[in-house]
């Protein structure tokens, strides 16, 4: 099963240099939001500016945490982080572009909506590939994000029960 080429991180481990890049890459973006606050000068374009602000801290905190219960340069997670990386930075360079398309190019709002989706649906598949071990015994993340299977009868980990 994939979930053995996950790697639970020890105790005391540092923060390597890869996860040091991911991080450099959810920086650019927070700067780009900066950006897209800066060029509106209205009370719309700064709530505007909050949501795409509000989405890519969600990510940045889901995937901290996640490297903090792996080993984030080893196995699955890697490639998981890899390709997040990179749609990390699509979207940040779609940013100045979230609310209003220039012409030229691709639709910037599509490209930001599908490749934020893609980030989303890769770290649910990384969380449920990984071991019960990385979970708290009742932890609201464990239910949320593999609630739905044991709904179906197709759970792909044991539940615990309260």
């Amino acid at each position: 099963m994939l979930f053995r080429m996950i790697h639970p991180s020890e105790e005391g481990a540092r923060v390597t240099t890869f996860e040091l890049f991911f991080d450099l890459v959810f920086v650019f973006a927070f700067t780009q939001v900066t950006r897209l606050m800066a060029e509106t000068h209205t009370g719309f374009g700064v709530l505007q500016a909050l949501i795409v602000l509000a989405l890519l801290w969600w990510s940045w905190v889901s995937y901290g945490w996640l490297a903090n219960q792996t080993r984030a340069d080893r196995g699955v997670i890697r490639i998981g982080i890899i390709v997040v990386t990179i749609l990390m930075f699509v979207i940040a360079l779609s940013i100045p572009e979230a609310f209003g398309d220039r012409d030229g190019g691709l639709d910037a709002p599509i490209v930001l909506v599908v490749c934020y989706l893609l980030v989303r649906i890769i770290h649910g598949w990384t969380i449920s590939q990984a071991p019960v071990t990385l979970y708290g015994g009742n932890s609201i993340s464990r239910r949320c994000y593999l609630g739905h299977y044991s709904q179906q009868g197709n759970a792909p980990h044991p539940l615990p029960h309260p």
